[in-house]
């Protein structure tokens, strides 16, 4: 008996290594099982994650935990750690934390330095704080990761073309979206960008159907119904863009993007309720400057020049960049008198945000203002590039050449206005003001003017003071 009872302690010892080894085996294989689930959790295509804030870093970071305590070796744990520093990277992002993203991310590239996710990360960390250039070489280092998933190869390449788009090079980023469906048709937030890269060239019509087609398989259909409100209103169809706007906040009530757009369709509309909608866009985003600056845009519109003044102000408290505020607080301030401080609001829009045309002109004509027509010729030059179916910048250039005392030059800014505006009254009588008595016939003619007889007297002193 005591001789068996000795054997089965032998036989039991003998066998703990072996189910030790069962265990251990197992714990690995399910370590491996859920480090690939929370991989592929952060792999998500754009169709099922538009944005990456949009990936769910929670049931990722569960994933990851439980395959880094089970890991099989060290490798696997390097990158189950990675990949929890992506998650912490990814929701610094949501919150707007860029420093806090870039942070997570580089510890995460330090773990696992080819890590596709990680570095997709770390673009968009680098993008948000203003590194354009760290952020192109971490999606190029993306793009050439033969082992990178298509699911962020796709995304990379809709990361550039989003900020070719914001870079002003509408064309290429057109070119590379076009190839983007091509290769996933269908995909919602690449139609939807699609459509945006479309209206920036000016194909108004393929705009419209490449936002209507991200409307169906689009995650968030609010996003593209948005951007298919505005390219109604910028063709004047007011009540289609107030019906999709209304579809959209049917979609998501605390959309405060869809809500500030309601709110200025309404406010073109006439409608009571436009301000009551702006402040609601304001009470939703609270750190937002846009809201607040569709307000001041509401006061301008109304004449309400001061409370205007003060609307604009408080945006550019909220966001120092925000081009449109510091632009129509520029004007405003025109409107007031004030044309030092209206001034040196245009040169600060120039330097801040260089793309936007109105602001160009704007500082233009306050140059002119002050006596500085020399000054002006520059800033109007650059409105009209940045403003090509405008009138306004050619008519001011022309005005600023007259001043210069550059007559061919203002009657060619006058024609390029009538151009863009045929028979703009300012730019007709300008052009008929400067134009040589033997010629002025001629050029009513060719204008298609029947009489002269209410342009003599203007014309008579112009050409007095030219001589």
């Amino acid at each position: 008996m005591r001789r068996t009872l000795l054997s089965l302690t032998v036989v039991a010892c003998l066998c703990v290594p072996a189910v030790a080894g069962v265990a251990r085996v197992r714990d690995a294989r399910r370590s491996t099982a859920e480090l690939t689930e929370g991989a592929s959790l952060l792999e998500r295509p754009l169709s099922q994650a538009a944005e990456l804030g949009d990936l769910p870093t929670s049931d990722a970071r569960a994933k990851l935990h439980s395959a880094r305590d089970g890991a099989a070796d060290e490798q696997q744990s390097r990158r189950a750690r990675a990949l929890g520093q992506v998650c912490d990277a990814i929701e610094a992002l949501r919150r707007g934390e860029h420093s806090t993203a870039a942070q997570s991310a580089d510890g995460a590239i330090r773990l696992a330095p080819d890590e596709p996710i990680a570095l997709l990360v770390h673009a968009a960390a680098a993008a948000g704080r203003g590194d354009r250039g760290a952020a192109e070489r971490s999606l190029d280092r993306v793009t050439r990761n033969r082992n990178a998933p298509p699911s962020l190869r796709e995304r990379a390449a809709f990361m550039r073309a989003e900020w070719m788009l914001d870079a002003g090079r509408s064309h290429e980023a057109l070119d590379l979206l076009e190839a983007l469906d091509r290769d996933r048709p269908r995909g919602g937030s690449v139609l939807n960008l699609l459509g945006l890269a479309r209206s920036a060239v000016g194909d108004r019509v393929g705009a419209l159907r490449a936002f209507e087609q991200a409307i169906e398989t689009h995650p968030h259909k609010e996003v593209p119904l948005l951007n298919l409100a505005r390219a109604y209103r910028e063709q004047g169809q007011l009540d289609r863009a107030r019906s999709t706007l209304e579809r959209a906040l049917g979609h998501s009530q605390d959309y405060a993007d869809a809500w500030v757009a309601y709110g200025v369709v309404l406010a073109d509309l006439h409608a009571p309720n436009a301000r009551h909608v702006l402040v609601r866009a304001a009470q939703l985003a609270p750190n937002d400057a846009t809201p607040l600056a569709a307000q001041g845009a509401l006061d301008l519109a109304e004449h309400h020049y001061e409370d205007a003044a003060e609307s604009f102000r408080k945006a550019l408290e909220r966001d120092p960049d925000h081009a449109i505020a510091r632009t129509n607080l520029g004007i405003t301030l025109a409107h007031l008198g004030r044309n030092d401080l209206a001034l040196r609001a245009f040169e600060q829009a120039t330097q801040r945000a260089p793309h936007v045309g109105e602001a160009w002109n704007g500082l233009g004509s306050m140059r002119l203002a002050s006596g500085d027509a020399s000054g002006a010729v520059a800033a109007l030059r650059q409105a009209m590039t940045l403003l090509p179916d405008d009138a306004n910048p050619a008519i001011n250039l022309g005005r600023a050449l007259e001043a210069l005392q550059q007559w061919d030059a203002a009657s060619r800014a006058y024609r390029e206005a009538l151009r863009r505006q045929p028979m703009h009254q300012g730019a007709v009588d300008r052009l008929l003001a400067i134009t040589r008595p033997e010629e002025r016939a001629h050029e009513r003619a060719r204008l298609g003017l029947a009489s002269e007889a209410r342009h003599n007297g203007r014309a008579g002193r112009t050409l007095a003071s030219r001589r």
